[in-house]
């Protein structure tokens, strides 16, 4: 749910709806610290969380690409860590040109 929050807050900004400087600061902070939504170590801990506790896949029903925790590797799934590195590399590389910063 973070991965999906975070995408929505950066398309906010690329949309220049909100310039919070916390807001951004956070962003910067998922993506380089670990165990972050952005850090695929976290997807993988779950998924061998959820090996272990036998976690049913209707846990996930109505949620795009997640039919299962492995599903969400897949770097387009919508709250997948890959998809979300990519969507933040993408934003902190064209943000401050959107913003005339550059």
């Amino acid at each position: 749910l973070k991965a999906i929050c975070c995408e929505g807050l950066v398309k906010l900004f690329f949309a220049k709806r909100i310039s919070d400087h916390e807001i951004l600061a956070k962003l910067i902070a998922i993506y380089f610290l670990p165990n972050s939504p952005a850090d695929p170590k976290t997807l993988s801990n779950l998924i061998a969380k959820e090996d272990n506790q036998n976690v049913c896949s209707s846990d996930y029903m109505g949620v795009e690409g997640f039919e299962s925790l492995e599903k969400t590797f897949q770097s387009t799934a919508l709250g997948s860590p890959i998809r979300l590195k990519q969507i933040l590399t993408t934003f902190f590389s064209c943000y401050p040109k959107i913003q005339n910063v550059a």
